[in-house]
């Protein structure tokens, strides 16, 4: 869900100067405001969803200048992202190759229980 955070929202230059900071920002932001789920296939209207072992992580906010910045120090680390996108009133990014959220998750990973939870649930990259 997306709260209610105004949209000029954005990471204070303090942390952007030093890469462990940056990290450490977007792991937080990520813990609070982003998602990991398997990926699925709809066939057609009315078919079950057919999910396979992929995951995808999505971060969703109102803030685009604030997702341009995450996305920016995920550059910079390394880790592909897809297009911001707008969904709604919010704006969207989404790691979907699996070796970029390997990366992430040995780079950055999470410390919120329900995330760790589900990459287990799914035997992500078992």
């Amino acid at each position: 869900m997306v709260g209610k955070k105004g949209q000029t929202l954005s990471i204070p230059e303090v942390f952007l100067e030093r890469d462990e900071l940056a990290l450490a920002v977007v792991r937080g932001l990520w813990n609070t405001d982003g998602s990991i789920y398997r990926r699925y296939n709809k066939m057609y209207p009315g078919h079950a969803r057919l999910y396979n072992k992929a995951l995808v992580m999505q971060l969703k906010m109102n803030s685009n200048k604030l997702l341009l910045q995450v996305k920016e120090i995920l550059a910079v680390a390394g880790i592909k992202t897809s297009s911001i996108t707008k969904e709604k009133k919010a704006f969207s990014l989404h790691i979907g190759s699996q070796d970029a959220i390997k990366k992430y998750l040995k780079l950055i990973g999470f410390s919120n229980k329900h995330h760790l939870k589900r990459i287990s649930k799914f035997n992500a990259f078992s």
